[in-house]
């Protein structure tokens, strides 16, 4: 015989029921894609704005629509789901700048939403091995001009030590010579 508490285990997750713990699901999908990037069975399911994140619905991810436009914005009276839902934003704007997705397309009637990204590229592992190899070069530029700087500047000073050191050997002969004059003149008695 089975029991229950096995049954429940087995159970599909449950989605989120309150607005709390749906737009929390929210959050934790799109970190989730920042972090690691968006799976491409779900490329076209990325909201683009906040309208399409409330409406976003997705029951493989435990994501539940959100019905009233009123509890999910930015200034809502609660302030702790304003700031998630300002959270949300963010995190949709930098999923679309990390991995080139562009969020909208500007269009002559106004603005159009672009569900697809431009081309597949940027999904590629090549583009993050460009995008972290320019990171590289550039910080190898910028040592090496550090390097060359440090370097021209190592060189001025050995010049100004070496000027130094002969003025210092030529005052050293010179006190040399004006002791050896003192000495052959004669002391006053």
């Amino acid at each position: 015989m089975t029991d229950v508490t096995d049954l429940m285990a087995r159970a599909e997750p449950t989605k989120p029921s309150s607005i709390h713990q749906r737009i929390d699901r929210r959050i934790e999908v799109l970190t989730d894609w920042l972090e690691n990037g968006v799976p491409r069975e779900k490329i076209g399911n990325l909201p683009e704005s906040l309208t399409a994140a409330r409406e976003w619905e997705d029951d493989t991810l435990g994501i539940e629509r959100i019905p009233s436009p009123r509890t999910f914005t930015r200034n809502h009276a609660d302030t702790d789901l304003g700031k998630k839902v300002c959270l949300i934003e963010g995190l949709l704007t930098d999923i679309c700048q990390k991995w080139a997705m562009p969020r909208r397309k500007k269009s002559a009637g106004g603005t159009t939403a672009q569900s697809e990204p431009k081309s597949s590229a940027p999904w590629n592992e090549h583009i993050a091995c460009e995008k972290c190899l320019k990171a590289h070069v550039d910080k190898y530029h910028m040592m090496a001009e550090r390097l060359s700087t440090a370097v021209n500047l190592s060189l001025s000073q050995e010049a100004q030590l070496q000027r130094k050191e002969k003025e210092i050997s030529r005052l050293t002969k010179d006190l040399a010579n004006e002791r050896r004059a003192a000495a052959r003149r004669p002391r006053p008695v």
